[in-house]
């Protein structure tokens, strides 16, 4: 039972530790902070902002409150919030544009301008799966060109 104890007291204790680091990855280079999420001492599992009391430090340096408990430096919680609105952002454009790709008009035939075929048309309905419109293409020997209407 006691090992059962001490294992639940490491994994609960390693928690706050794994949070800031994922807090430090989506940090930009030289981004700091005045927010310390405590992983020892009596703040543990605490996130404070010592702004005024504390200089900002580099996301993932070690931080303290002065009173025995410590921590690592995380991103406001403004600069979080703001790192997940634009990694929203991000995936609903990909969606959109995924989506706007599925929905334009597609065909497997290359009109090249480049290479040893330029001017030539190529089908490869059959071959290949359709592409959108206007797409990049290439034979795979040098010749480049853009998918046209089958």
């Amino acid at each position: 039972m006691s090992k059962l104890l001490i294992s639940l007291f490491i994994i609960m204790s390693a928690l706050p530790y794994q949070q800031s680091l994922a807090s430090a990855q989506h940090a930009k280079p030289g981004q700091v902070s005045s927010t310390c999420r405590y992983n020892e001492g009596p703040k543990l599992g605490q996130v404070e902002d010592l702004a005024g009391k504390a200089k900002p430090l580099a996301i993932g340096k070690p931080c303290t409150d002065g009173a025995g408990s410590l921590g690592i430096t995380v991103l406001d919680a403004d600069d979080e919030a703001e790192e997940e609105a634009e990694e929203a952002a991000k995936i609903q454009a990909a969606q959109t544009a995924a989506q706007s790709r599925s929905l334009a008009p597609q065909a497997s035939t290359c009109k090249f301008f480049q290479g040893k075929k330029t001017g030539l048309q190529e089908s490869y309905v059959g071959k290949i799966q359709p592409l959108p419109l206007g797409s990049d293409c290439t034979d795979g020997l040098g010749s480049i060109g853009v998918i046209v209407p089958d």
